[in-house]
């Protein structure tokens, strides 16, 4: 079954917009990371990993993509 023909209940709607949030901020702290390492390397300098992204980061976002669904593509 893909992800068209599934049907989603609130709660289900809300873990899928977790989900991505949580993999949007996951994708960003890696780049971050790899942008860090590539310039500590070519600048010979030590690297200073960037922070994990917390829990609330991840609510925000995930909060944030929820009421854009919620107001139909528009800013709240």
């Amino acid at each position: 079954m893909n992800n068209e023909n599934k049907k989603y209940d609130a709660y289900g709607i809300r873990l899928e917009v977790l989900k991505n949030a949580k993999e949007m901020v996951r994708e960003a702290w890696h780049m971050e990371k790899k942008e860090l390492e590539s310039r500590a390397n070519f600048e010979n300098t030590p690297l200073e990993i960037p922070p994990i992204p917390t829990t609330h980061e991840v609510l925000e976002i995930a909060s944030d993509f929820y009421n854009f669904v919620e107001n139909g593509g528009k800013s709240s």
